[in-house]
């Protein structure tokens, strides 16, 4: 719940009292241009910035970004450890948000077998859209509640991109909330996210 949340940085009001219900097994795609505020909305839904008017409420309660592990966030700008092997990074990762390390590994090893990728790989010598599927792979280990995807799509393929599509199908299937951001409203965005429309109402 989005309750009259602006925000500005200086003089720059880049959010005017936004107001937002999203249900539990939603999928909401936020559209904009580059700049309209998408990212910094996210990052409210987050907790990663506290200084902003109005309310954001997740199940009722405020958010902290102590006590959010439910909900997982890919950002637009790559986090990615370029030294490392994929795995290596991921475990980190996992552990980091709790996860112990034999349940890591078997999560992992589950979804760079669905995204294809090879797990001994260093993470420099990955391709932009490979690079993009390890930080999606991320925000899916500690098994969320809602995910908030920002700019997913950038960088993929169109083999890709459907694999993405996928798989959110599949996690609105199992009740999880989704939502994520594009400057690009597609044919292909329009079109996914009428079927997912569609799909609920059945």
């Amino acid at each position: 719940t989005i309750k009259n949340v602006s925000k500005k940085y200086g003089e720059k009001i880049v959010l005017n009292n936004i107001n937002i219900e999203i249900e539990e097994g939603e999928v909401v795609g936020v559209i904009g241009r580059n700049g309209a505020g998408k990212s910094t909305l996210f990052k409210i839904l987050c907790g990663l910035t506290s200084q902003y008017d109005g309310e954001c409420l997740v199940n009722g309660q405020v958010v902290k970004l102590s006590e959010i592990n439910h909900i997982s966030y890919m950002p637009e700008e790559r986090g990615l450890d370029g030294r490392l092997l994929v795995r290596e990074h991921l475990t980190d990762l996992a552990m980091y948000k709790g996860i112990k390390k034999k349940i890591a590994h078997t999560r992992i090893d589950y979804w760079l077998k669905v995204f294809e990728n090879k797990k001994y790989q260093k993470i420099d010598s990955l391709s932009k859209g490979n690079q993009q599927k390890i930080q999606f792979i991320e925000t899916l280990l500690n098994e969320p509640d809602i995910l908030i995807l920002d700019e997913p799509f950038s960088g993929l393929d169109p083999i890709s991109t459907d694999m993405f599509w996928n798989i959110i199908e599949t996690l609105k299937k199992q009740n999880k909330t989704i939502i994520f951001s594009s400057h690009n409203l597609s044919d292909k965005i329009q079109k996914c996210l009428m079927n997912l429309s569609a799909g609920s109402k059945n």
